[in-house]
């Protein structure tokens, strides 16, 4: 293997590995709450607030099994609005965003849970 072919290896595989994106199986993690689908996140230490209701963790459509949506207690987050961002109650390690929320558009104290400070 040539060093140039071995560089662009490990290019790609620090790139992929640094996605933020929380995912399983493949499949991008979302949280369904009252109609609207919140796309996860990889986050750390996650001050979580109040509860907001359950929702539910959608259920990936790219097996051939039968997918069955989580029912999961959705919370706030300290310190941002719910419409922007929530938690599920007693995960430390995830954040989930509303469409159109970006992590740049988050108080300072949630993009420091993203890991962007």
């Amino acid at each position: 293997m040539g060093r140039t072919t071995l560089v662009t290896i490990l290019l790609a595989a620090t790139l992929l590995g640094g996605c933020s994106t929380a995912s399983r199986s493949g499949c991008a993690v979302e949280i369904e709450l009252d109609g609207v689908r919140y796309e996860g996140y990889n986050a750390q230490d996650v001050d979580a607030g109040e509860p907001v209701g359950e929702g539910a963790i959608v259920a990936c459509e790219d097996t051939e099994n039968d997918p069955k949506d989580e029912k999961v207690q959705v919370v706030s987050v300290e310190g941002a609005d719910p419409a922007q961002v929530v938690a599920r109650k007693g995960v430390t390690d995830e954040l989930y965003l509303a469409p159109g929320v970006e992590p740049e558009d988050l108080p300072d104290p949630v993009q420091r849970m993203l890991g962007r400070d």
